[in-house]
């Protein structure tokens, strides 16, 4: 940790990482400083990169320092500890940890998370094997919340090409002897003819 921070404040900021994520739990995560921020922000950078370049080039596969990924799940622990739901799954999607975002998203109880890592997965993500991944997490949340959100998990399987699961959901909301269950059916019927309407209007600028 003295080596890491001598380093820190001669400007060697990847020597001062080097040697704070050599010294195990000495370096906490939890504390807020400028030091303890910029070693963070450098290590998750320093992560992001090996986690691609493994999953994007398995034959050229290269180990993961284990002990960046201690650091980085420290970091994702104390988040969702702190409640800080929407970081924590940043920081999953930027780092492709497919595992830790579904741990994330159970966690959460919160729906406007949920619509948020939707968004950055969708407007973010390039890697569509990954973001299929993530999708289909998120089906699966928005099943099993306290009122499934079916509006959103039909928009999810509509990504997903998934026809089938979609119609399953609107036959059983047709089904159903609620109102508000036919009627949601309805709204998912109009969005996805909405959906096509726009896809053939943007083929046409093509």
């Amino acid at each position: 940790m003295v080596a890491s921070k001598v380093f820190y404040h001669l400007g060697s900021f990847e020597d001062a990482l080097t040697y704070a994520s050599g010294a195990g739990e000495l370096f906490d995560v939890n504390a807020r400083n400028e030091y303890t921020g910029t070693i963070i922000v450098k290590c998750i950078d320093f992560y992001i990169a090996q986690r691609v370049a493994a999953i994007e080039n398995p034959k050229d596969e290269k180990p993961v320092d284990s002990r960046l990924e201690g650091i980085v799940n420290r970091m994702i622990q104390r988040c969702l500890e702190d409640g800080q739901y929407r970081q924590a799954l940043g920081i999953d999607l930027e780092t492709r940890r497919v595992d830790i975002f579904e741990k994330s998203i159970m966690k959460s109880d919160d729906v406007a998370g949920l619509a948020y890592a939707y968004n950055v997965t969708m407007s973010l993500i390039q890697s569509r094997g990954f973001r299929n991944e993530v999708l289909r997490c998120l089906v699966g949340r928005y099943r099993d919340l306290g009122v499934p959100d079916y509006v959103n998990m039909c928009q999810c399987l509509i990504f997903l090409e998934d026809p089938l699961a979609v119609a399953e959901v609107l036959d059983k909301l047709t089904r159903s002897t609620q109102d508000a269950s036919n009627l949601m059916a309805y709204q998912i019927a109009f969005d996805l003819c909405q959906m096509k309407h726009d896809s053939l209007e943007k083929m046409k600028t093509w």
